[in-house]
């Protein structure tokens, strides 16, 4: 659960989970809390299916889709804040972990960062990797080698206005759109009018996800992104918009703030 706030208009952009669903009965009670807090609400915006074109078709409003009330990340801020039992300490950097009569011991160059019963690792491969293969574990070590991982690239946009659907002129019929068909393209996602309703003024702030198999293609470190990649991997994504909604190539206006992930 990611969002982002850029000041000082401020510009708020889910940029990890989009929404969730309830369907464990145990879940389901603990969501109700939450709605009853304030803290996530329904989300009643139109989600669907997008191919070239600009075709879409609606999903089923059913199981219900969730969100954030102010975005996804504060209500994992509120979930941390109720417990006793988690204690967040930044910044912590953990190069090396040993097990030890059932212990996981872990340290940083050599100065311990303390001792526990069990350890969560969630970390992209390679630095997964690194901490695993010193472990003394190799079956473990091994095991991880072999896990499938998806890189997956987030573009932020910002647009002044909405973006054009040219085969009907009016509004884009969505909040959310799987799209199909599109190699640079997954997902797109309305956050203004997801967070703020349809009426809401102001900047449209867009994310969009490209496929897993383009990640792949397109993948670099993810710290250190160089700029000449980076603008390619924008320019295809855009591109991708336009080919998605149906709009000639080149015309989309461009956004006036714009951010990568991988």
């Amino acid at each position: 659960m990611g969002t982002r706030k850029i000041d000082p208009q401020p510009l708020i952009f889910d940029h990890a989970a989009q929404f969730f669903t309830v369907t464990d009965p145990n879940f389901a009670e603990m969501v109700d809390l939450w709605l009853k807090n304030g803290l996530v609400r329904q989300w009643h915006g139109t989600v669907g299916e997008l191919e070239a074109g600009g075709h879409f078709d609606p999903l089923p409003s059913l199981p219900p889709r969730y969100i954030g009330a102010s975005g996804m990340r504060p209500l994992a801020e509120s979930i941390l804040s109720e417990t006793s039992m988690v204690n967040v300490v930044r910044p912590c950097w953990v190069s090396k972990l040993e097990p030890y009569n059932g212990m996981w011991y872990l340290s940083e160059k050599g100065k311990p960062c303390g001792h526990f019963d069990a350890i969560v690792i969630a970390h992209n491969g390679k630095c997964a990797n690194r901490l695993l293969a010193s472990s003394g574990l190799p079956l473990i070590a091994g095991q991880m080698k072999r896990l499938d991982l998806s890189s997956i690239w987030s573009l932020l946009a910002a647009f002044e206005d909405p973006l054009p659907v040219p085969s009907t002129g009016s509004a884009i019929p969505f909040e959310g759109a799987f799209v199909k068909g599109i190699d640079s393209l997954s997902w797109m996602a309305n956050n203004t009018t997801k967070l703020f309703g349809p009426q809401s003024s102001g900047p449209h702030c867009w994310t969009f996800f490209s496929t897993a198999a383009y990640g792949k293609k397109n993948k670099v470190p993810q710290e250190s992104i160089p700029s000449t990649t980076g603008e390619k991997v924008k320019e295809d994504m855009l591109e991708g918009v336009e080919i998605a909604l149906g709009l000639q190539k080149n015309s989309l206006k461009r956004p006036f703030y714009s951010r990568l992930q991988l």
